[in-house]
């Protein structure tokens, strides 16, 4: 796009009460996106020519349209990456936060779906709404995904890999999601070689007040809650109850011959309560628990090999913490002791064996729990130090009973380590966060890791440089040491380095935000599981993967009403020691949105994804790929009054026939309507 024809477009598509006069660039301008240039041509070293052309031409049109003005906007405080609260101007690490705004004018139903907007991530659905749903950050494994909310871990136990599905995971009641990419094992042990997505539930304040909101859309999909917050006599609380119901669509793509429905019904309460017992000490209670009943397709079934009816996953899961918070020296020193616990149920019916041949075959019964205690101090007793350092350990417990009766007893495995943080400010623009940990795990012995995270910012021209490194590593899951058939009690864990350096840029007082960073992980000691004798597999350390790419992203704000955004992430995902790519890591994801407040009671939005081709596998376990695609998604609101509040939204507009997982359809076109109550 040439620099005439840009300009043109801006002027055709941009309001006149909004439209601000172009000019040539600054020399500050020159230096940006010189930057930008040199992080494009580092690319090519490691995504190859094309992905380093679109950069260019990325970083060219900022040139045309950049230019200074306005003022800049408050400091946004984060607590993900530093485990305590810090300004996000003065963090290195690469971070995403989705507020609540985001979160209320939307109007997604589940925490995936917000995801799929987030660079550097990739979501794969197995087949609709309700269905088995795993996050990949950076091209790292789902398990190398720590998912916490409210200081509860939420990888499940009992799941092979020690992964989290976000199929059951809704977005009422939760108030922020502050996504961290690249190793964060030094403040939170095993799970976060690609990153952390730390998602944080509502806190109740001020008056009394009551909400509610019902939604009917297609496939008769419906969602209806009720909640309330408030703060009365030092006591302040948020509850939500919901449900969420689908008929949903067949999980097996109709290219398969799906046809029949695999319907979707999950029911959410959630609570946080907190009390001032006096005025240094604050006692806190969050509970949160999610059900959710599904039918899903799978190969397999004796009369109906792929479209089937009769497998069912009934998942029931409690979430809770309990957590004391004493501030001493005047808020120098805060402290907080506290206890969670997590318990999965998950009683699955699979094909293995049909229905019609014996009811009880195939049952499958899986229990999970983890207890887990820290004790976390957050000290500023230094200038321009602020320290974070506790300790803490978990109990990870699994059971599995099949019907008819072969039991696995109870397994479990323990975990105790220390770590220490300190951010650092040595100049009001030159900060590093550096930190160690050093786990003590039952299975495979110590393990330390350790990270540095510097930043500076040029102050006059608004560029912040920064870069990040890290090791981490994952634990074996409970089942890949100890299950009947596949387990090995002498694995070790993975292991891993990640390196990231890039720069983001702020112009016109942070109308517009762009930036770009370069990343990579090398892991070794990658569980495969491999044939040790004739048909006997088992899990072994053999692997060594590298990924690495490019996540880049704009952010333009006419007007405070105005803003419109993209995001580009390549990945580049293989297994060393096949050479093969990894599973569902596609390397093209562009995500571009826009969003218009039109008046004081009402606004409306646009979104498009593109995901490129991934690799995969077919129902032989054959190398497939899936087709790339694009979506186009429309969401509005507008408020009638002061308590009512009207809703839509379209889901993929274009009716688009995909596949996030090989063999598993999508919902189409799909329209939903709603209203929320507060009083």
């Amino acid at each position: 796009m040439n620099r005439a024809i840009l300009l043109d477009f801006l002027r055709n598509s941009t309001p006149a009460s909004n439209l601000l006069a172009l000019e040539p660039p600054r020399k500050s301008h020159v230096l940006t996106c010189t930057l930008f240039f040199s992080v494009s041509i580092a690319a090519r070293f490691f995504a190859g020519a094309s992905y380093a052309g679109s950069l260019l031409s990325t970083a060219a049109i900022i040139l045309v349209t950049a230019q200074p003005g306005f003022a800049a906007t408050i400091p946004e405080i984060v607590v993900t990456a530093t485990r305590s609260p810090a300004d996000l101007s003065q963090i290195a690490s690469s971070m995403t936060i989705i507020d609540e705004e985001e979160i209320e004018r939307k109007n997604k139903p589940t925490i995936a779906e917000l995801l799929r907007g987030v660079p550097g991530l990739s979501v794969a659905n197995s087949g609709g709404p309700g269905q088995s749903t795993r996050v990949f950050m950076r091209g790292t494994n789902s398990n190398h995904v720590l998912v916490l909310m409210d200081g509860v871990r939420l990888n499940d136990p009992s799941d092979p890999n020690d992964a989290f599905d976000f199929a059951n995971l809704m977005t009422d009641n939760i108030a922020r999601i502050e996504i961290l990419r690249g190793a964060q094992s030094t403040l939170y042990g095993s799970q976060a070689i690609g990153g952390v997505i730390n998602i944080i539930s509502k806190q109740g304040s001020g008056a009394p007040r009551y909400n509610g909101f019902s939604e009917y859309g297609r496939y008769n999909s419906s969602r209806a809650g009720v909640g309330a917050q408030g703060e009365a006599q030092g006591l302040s609380y948020a509850l939500q109850v919901s449900n969420y119901h689908t008929n949903g669509i067949s999980s097996m793509a109709k290219r398969f011959g799906g046809q029949e429905k695999d319907g979707s019904n999950i029911y959410t309460f959630s609570g946080n309560v907190a009390g001032k017992l006096t005025d240094q000490l604050t006692a806190k209670l969050n509970l949160r628990y999610n059900r959710n009943n599904t039918q899903f397709d799978s190969p397999g079934s004796f009369t109906r090999p792929y479209d089937d009816s009769f497998p069912n996953n009934d998942t029931r899961q409690i979430q809770g913490r309990v957590a004391g918070e004493y501030s001493s020296l005047g808020g120098k020193w805060t402290q907080e002791l506290g206890f969670s616990y997590l318990t999965l149920h998950r009683n699955q019916i699979t094909e293995l064996f049909d229905s019609s041949f014996n009811s009880y075959f195939g049952r499958q019964q899986y229990v999970s729990w983890r207890e887990k205690a820290d004790w976390v101090h957050h000290v500023k007793l230094i200038p321009d130090h602020a320290f974070t350092f506790g300790v803490e350990a978990w109990s990870d417990h699994y059971k599995l009973n099949t019907i008819p009766q072969i039991a696995l007893g109870e397994l479990n495995v323990d975990n105790r380590a220390l770590f220490f943080d300190d951010q650092y400010t040595i100049t009001p623009n030159l900060f590093v966060n550096a930190g160690i940990r050093s786990d003590m795990h039952q299975s495979f012995g110590r393990q330390t890791t350790w990270k540095v995270a510097p930043g500076y910012r040029i102050g006059k021209i608004g560029t912040l440089l920064k870069a990040s490194y890290g090791t981490g590593f994952k634990a074996p899951s409970l089942f890949s040491l100890y299950d009947l058939t596949y387990g090995n009690p002498l694995l070790s864990s993975e292991t891993s380095k990640s390196y990231d350096a890039g720069f983001e840029q702020t112009l016109w007082g942070d109308k517009v935000t762009f930036g770009a960073t370069i990343f990579r992980n090398d892991i070794r000691g990658l569980l495969d599981t491999v044939e040790v004798a004739p048909l006997i597999y088992k899990y072994v350390n053999i692997g060594r993967a590298r990924t690495q790419g490019v996540e880049s992203s704009l952010e333009f704000r006419p007007s405070a009403d105005w803003r419109i955004a993209g995001t580009y992430t390549f990945t580049q995902a293989d297994d060393r020691s096949t050479d093969k790519r990894l599973k569902r890591r596609p390397k093209h994801l562009v995500n571009v949105s826009t969003d218009w407040q039109y008046s004081q009671e009402g606004d409306v939005g646009v979104s498009l994804r593109h995901v490129g081709t991934s690799f995969d596998s077919n129902f032989s376990f054959s190398p497939a790929n899936t087709s790339p695609f694009t979506t186009l998604d429309l969401y509005t609101n507008y408020r009638i009054n002061q308590t009512a509040t009207l809703y839509g939204r379209i889901d993929n507009l274009l009716d688009k026939r995909y596949e996030e997982v090989y063999g598993y359809g999508e919902p189409g076109l799909s329209l939903f309507a709603g209203v929320k109550l507060s009083y």
